[in-house]
């Protein structure tokens, strides 16, 4: 059995961290079998990753206009990958939260941004809506997803 919980706190190697780009997402960077659409005011990148024998990846996604961000982690699988969690912010509704996957991450259904029977709502919805600045900028939103699944690049903090 292999957790969220045990991939978050395994040590990384091999970490590669792509440059900022826009537009469509492609395939081959997050292979669900289709390339992910986002509009024009969205940038992303990718950062990839080896732990417990396994290949991961972790998709960055940001929209200062719109005030949205989410760190999306996958395990690269025979099949495409499985998507174990996202780490988001959107000023619109909640603070931080997270959609993630509780348990054995090997039952996760493959190549789907959000299996709805496996993945789980953290904190629990509810809470006040957001009332700050919008704190996530591209200058820090690798260190924001870095922190949250405990990467680094060559030995640093990204």
């Amino acid at each position: 059995m292999l957790t969220l919980v045990d991939i978050i706190r395994a040590p990384k190697s091999n970490v590669q961290i792509g440059p900022w780009k826009s537009g469509k997402v492609p395939n081959a960077a997050l292979p669900l079998g289709r390339a992910l659409k986002y509009g024009p005011s969205w940038d992303w990148r990718l950062v990839e990753f080896d732990a417990l024998g396994e290949h991961y990846r972790v998709l960055i996604l940001l929209s200062e206009e719109t005030e949205r961000f989410s760190a999306v982690l996958a395990l690269d699988h025979q099949k495409g990958c499985l998507v174990l969690c996202h780490h988001e912010l959107h000023t619109s509704h909640k603070l931080w939260h997270c959609h993630l996957i509780k348990g054995n991450v090997w039952e996760t259904f493959p190549n789907v941004l959000r299996d709805k029977n496996r993945m789980v709502g953290w904190p629990k919805s509810g809470g006040k809506r957001w009332s700050e600045d919008f704190p996530v900028t591209k200058a820090n939103a690798l260190s924001i997803a870095a922190k949250r699944y405990r990467f680094e690049e060559q030995g640093g903090l990204c």
